[in-house]
């Protein structure tokens, strides 16, 4: 809006002023004039580019996140749903270790912090804990072995040290996009009286869910039924399911002790994997070409339409993989439900998914 509210367009505004109220007055650059005025153009070129700054942060299209920030604060919007998050896991030792040690597995450090109870390994008792990773986000899903320890136990207490797997994926700091969407969607689609835009809400703000389906009067009058997915829009663990649970209505009571309203006995559960592989034949650009590509647009491809359509459109497939810089052309586009022990048997049409279906790429190859 103001951008044309340069120094030199300022200064340049003042000494034309100054030239047409008395011509006899030296306004050259090196003048006394000149240097009088250069100082206030100079400032009021930096006030006009706060104005502007202003301007666009006083609209969420145009806001810096700081600015998003304030505006969905301002209607109620929780903006901790936006921040990255860290990654729960857990994890076996030999001996009892303290809450609040840390260890290392891989490049990233995890602190313990609180203790599970008892498990038995191929006939030996080891004491299961629950460990937090210093690094936010998901990248550290699938970090799993042996921990080292970084507080001090002495060189014999400690025979045993394993991270086993991640239960709650840690969040990803979301977008500036995202944050924009979530706004103007939250604007759209009124959420209020517990309806589903507000079931809907209500999960957006929950860190870790990445996709839900809200079904009303699923099993009589006032149930609700909630089907989740996690942050990589895949099949939730039982204890993420448990913890949203307890978020909306614990133990399914329906007495408004948490999100739900009272009298609303919700149901939480999680959406299903369906695992696919999916083959084509390439026509690859060059003996050099890199085709990983591939994989990584199919995964994204999987995760955009989850929950969000109920077909696999071959043709859709077939345009990703051509998208491919390394592939010059492709045919016989085929897709197959993979299941463990069994057979793929592929089809050259869409897939359709069961209704609470997340579909996951199992692989893909070149045939």
């Amino acid at each position: 809006m103001y951008e044309n509210y340069t120094y030199e367009y300022i200064l340049k505004s003042i000494l034309d002023r100054i030239s047409e109220a008395d011509r006899t007055i030296d306004t050259r650059e090196g003048s006394a004039m000149w240097y009088a005025v250069a100082p206030v153009a100079i400032e009021l070129a930096i006030a006009y580019t706060n104005l502007d700054a202003l301007s666009k942060e006083s609209f969420v299209g145009t806001a810096t996140r700081e600015g998003m920030y304030r505006a969905c604060e301002d209607l109620g919007i929780d903006t901790s749903q936006f921040d990255a998050s860290a990654g729960v896991f857990e994890g076996h030792f030999n001996t009892s270790v303290s809450n609040g040690s840390r260890w290392m597995c891989g490049e990233y450090i995890f602190v313990v912090t609180s203790k599970v109870g008892m498990v038995t390994i191929d006939g030996v008792e080891y004491h299961k804990y629950r460990l937090t990773c210093e690094t936010l986000g998901s990248q550290t899903q699938f970090t799993k072995g042996n921990l080292r320890p970084i507080t001090d136990y002495g060189s014999s207490q400690i025979r045993v040290s394993v991270l086993d797997e991640c239960i709650q994926v840690g969040a990803d700091e979301t977008s500036d996009e995202n944050v924009r969407s979530t706004y103007f969607e939250y604007i759209a689609n009124k959420s209020e009286g517990a309806n589903i835009a507000q079931y809907r809400q209500w999960l957006n703000e929950f860190n870790g869910v990445g996709a839900s389906k809200i079904i009303p009067t699923w099993n009589g009058a006032n149930t609700v039924k909630v089907v989740i997915l996690d942050e990589n829009k895949e099949s939730p663990t039982s204890e993420f399911v448990a913890s949203v649970q307890e978020y909306l209505d614990p133990n399914k009571e329906g007495l408004g002790e948490g999100k739900a309203p009272i009298g609303a006995v919700v149901t939480v559960e999680g959406g299903t994997n369906a695992y696919f592989d999916v083959k084509a034949k390439l026509t690859i650009a060059s003996v050099s070409a890199d085709t990983s590509d591939i994989n990584e647009k199919l995964v994204e491809y999987f995760r955009r339409i989850a929950f969000q359509k109920t077909v696999i459109n071959i043709y859709e497939v077939a345009s990703i993989i051509l998208s491919s810089p390394s592939v010059s052309d492709v045919n016989d586009v085929q897709i197959g439900r993979w299941s463990q022990g069994d057979d793929t048997t592929y089809s050259a049409t869409n897939i359709t998914l069961g209704a609470y279906e997340t579909p996951v790429l199992h692989e893909f190859y070149n045939a």
